[in-house]
């Protein structure tokens, strides 16, 4: 049984309380080829996705194992299969005679739908390798280019990252850094095409020899991968694109006119402004038998450079799949109508974008959205966007203080997480040790009686829990000589372990450093869960924000585990524990695992990140000078070839923003700490406000 786009389109209307607009029902109705949706923020662009797909299997009767649907996120996809089945549910209740199964639906972020198509097809090279996590991709560059140490090798290569002063440690680390995002860059930026990888003409000769350099490591890098059959994420994607090319890749593709095997058809790809090239190709070549391909996004939400997107693949995409495709028409339907915001916000939206689009070729227009809702904030909280001066971060922590728990005390907000404080970073203090604003908030609200959440205020290994379990274990397997990189956090996890950990613990602790000696080999991983027996650990594992941390240091300690169970001797896994795994936590800055939902009781402290694709009454906005330039990208993208780099990181800068100013509902916040405005330095600066 197939449905009519009107029986479709009112029946969509009875599930989901609300109408599509005549744009929106054009992008879910369109299917004769490409076709690209521009969708700005609030405009229902999860809606579509999922109307979308329901509309090809309802209405064109096509089979939901032909529709490969990619999200840019693991809580996006869940997002998408929460609404796909329960309208799924729904269209199956008022019409009993439709037969379909939408669990069979490929929909998922790339990495997962690429692993699932290459087990259900059996793809017998795929067996061979395993996928390493990120932490497990930071251990294996640090244990394999240990020779990166040395001044003169690569130094064509790195002399365009040095800066004075290091120390030959920060040397290092800054060149373990480098290599990680090279290693990203060149396969997502040049794919293989017909088994080749071509990396493109420097036209700055001075930049040739820094080039070579690169190349030869990254060659390097993938041999080694290739010798122990693993695969980072990035290269997990060539993989799946040379699995495309295969016989078995073509089966998939092309199907076997069964109702498991049916061939791809379509191609829908949400978050695509924050597609790079190596994603491009493969969408492509899912698409390239029938055409058959849908892009979602907003260029002017790309958030993601610094993980290697290409903007142009979305601003470019009908060009591109023109060329690639060899189609002659490309359709293009933009939503503009915002069903989230005060129209004042809007509006404000709009302008900071007209005047940083003045100077900028990589935003995107600047009446990306348009008022559509009945929201009018200013009726009962005056002015929908306002902004607060104040000396420093202090000043405007006190200010957030005083309005977050007027808004709580007035009951004006129905929750504290009806107002979130959105920032570049919520840390609590900058490298140089300096306290930031999302420390005063959290203190003052505290102090006030009132719950704040921020997981991602201290580092991954700042962390109560993770600061106990590494105590502990440095105390388990005990080195008197500790190097400079390691001994300050050495000592804080001690002290953490000695201030928090129950006496049973402890006794645990003592026990196994004196039998350290007898019972080898030594298994971290079974150390670890035996501490989880023991307060606090006992208790923190029912807290769900402080169980996601140990389950992801489980995860750290089982990598360790697995690259030294079968060492020679007590001091050879010791001196290992502490040269790689302590060496490494020290050094360097893990991200917390991200939450799909944050407590109801609680004001919310996020990044802009973290903000997109969801919804406040009230935003608060901070940190308008305190958006970095990721310079090492910019050098990378130099060397070869890519134009523009600064310009990139400016455009970056403003996207960021325009995410965070999109978010609110009824009232837009901004703090601006009344620093002097250094257009070079700060050139995301409010244009809207004099």
């Amino acid at each position: 049984m197939q449905l009519s786009p009107d029986s479709f389109f009112s029946t969509l209307k009875e599930l989901s309380g609300r109408e599509l607009n005549p744009e929106q029902k054009e992008a879910v109705a369109y299917v004769k080829g490409p076709l690209k949706i521009s969708a700005g923020p609030g405009s229902g662009k999860t809606e579509v996705v999922v109307a979308k797909a329901l509309y090809l299997i309802l209405v064109k009767g096509v089979n939901p194992r032909s529709i490969f649907l990619v999200t840019f996120t693991k809580k996006a996809s869940e997002e998408f299969f929460s609404r796909f089945l329960s309208y799924a549910e729904g269209f199956k209740k008022k019409f009993p005679k439709l037969s379909f199964e939408p669990y069979e639906i490929y929909a998922g972020t790339l990495h997962s739908l690429a692993v699932r198509v290459m087990e259900e097809v059996q793809y017998s090279k795929f067996y061979d390798y395993r996928v390493l996590g990120d932490f497990e991709r930071e251990f294996f560059i640090f244990k394999n280019f240990q020779d990166l140490r040395d001044v003169d090798r690569y130094c064509e290569l790195f002399k365009h990252f040095e800066r004075e002063g290091e120390s030959e440690e920060e040397r290092f680390l800054e060149r373990i850094r480098i290599v990680g995002k090279l290693f990203e860059f060149i396969p997502q930026n040049f794919p293989k095409k017909g088994g080749k990888r071509k990396v493109g003409k420097v036209k700055d000769v001075t930049k040739l020899p820094a080039k070579k350099d690169a190349v030869k490591l990254y060659r390097r890098y993938k041999e080694l991968l290739v010798a122990n059959r693993k695969l980072d994420y990035v290269h997990l994607e060539e993989f799946f694109l040379q699995f495309l090319d295969s016989d078995e890749g073509k089966f998939f593709l092309e199907g076997d006119g069964s109702e498991f095997f049916p061939g791809i058809e379509w191609v829908i790809v949400d978050e695509y402004q924050d597609t790079n090239p190596l994603d491009e190709a493969i969408y492509f070549k899912l698409a390239s038998r029938t055409k058959g391909i849908v892009v979602v996004g907003d260029e002017n939400q790309a958030l993601y450079r610094f993980r290697g997107a290409l903007v142009e693949c979305f601003i470019d995409f009908e060009k591109r799949v023109k060329d690639s495709l060899k189609v002659d028409n490309v359709k293009v339907v933009r939503l503009k109508k915002n069903y989230r915001s005060d129209e004042r916000i809007v509006g404000f939206v709009n302008s900071f974008v007209r005047e940083h689009k003045k100077e900028s070729e990589f935003l995107g227009e600047a009446g990306s959205i348009e008022f559509a809702s009945g929201v009018k904030s200013h009726e009962v909280l005056g002015d929908s966007v306002i902004e607060v001066k104040a000396e420093n971060e202090e000043k405007l922590a006190e200010f957030v203080c005083r309005f977050v728990s007027g808004l709580i005390e007035w009951k004006i907000v129905e929750k504290p997480s009806d107002v979130v404080l959105l920032l570049p970073s919520t840390k609590d203090f900058d490298r140089e040790g300096n306290r930031k604003i999302a420390s005063y908030v959290k203190e003052g609200l505290e102090e006030r009686g009132i719950k704040v959440y921020n997981p991602r205020s201290k580092s991954f290994v700042l962390q109560d829990e993770v600061a106990v379990v590494m105590g502990a274990l440095c105390s388990i397997f005990n080195r008197e000589e500790l190097g400079d990189a390691v001994k300050d956090r050495v000592s804080f996890w001690k002290e953490k372990f000695s201030e928090m950990a129950s006496n049973g613990l402890k006794r645990f602790v003592a026990e196994k450093r004196r039998e350290i000696a007898k019972v080898w080999p030594v298994n971290v991983v079974e150390l670890f869960y035996q501490m989880l027996r023991f307060e606090p650990l006992r208790s923190w594992k029912e807290d769900y924000f402080k169980s996601l941390n140990l389950a992801q240091l489980s995860r750290i300690l089982s990598v360790f585990n697995l690259e030294f169970c079968e060492a020679d001797s007590v001091k050879e896994w010791v001196d290992e524990f502490y040269e790689s795994l302590v060496y490494i936590l020290s050094v360097r800055d893990f991200d917390l695992s991200e939450v799909e939902d944050f407590p109801e009781d609680a004001f919310p402290i996020m990044t802009f990140h973290q903000s997109k694709g969801l919804e406040f009454p009230i935003v608060i906005v901070g940190g308008i000078y305190d958006v970095p330039a990721d310079w090492q990208l910019n050098r990378i993208e130099e060397i070869f070839g890519r134009k523009n780099s600064w310009e990139r990181t400016k455009a970056d800068a403003v996207r960021r923003f325009y995410v965070a100013y999109s978010r609110p509902i009824y009232l837009l916040v901004i703090l601006n700490e009344g620093k002097v405005y250094d257009k070079e330095r700060h050139p995301w600066k409010l244009a809207a406000f004099p």
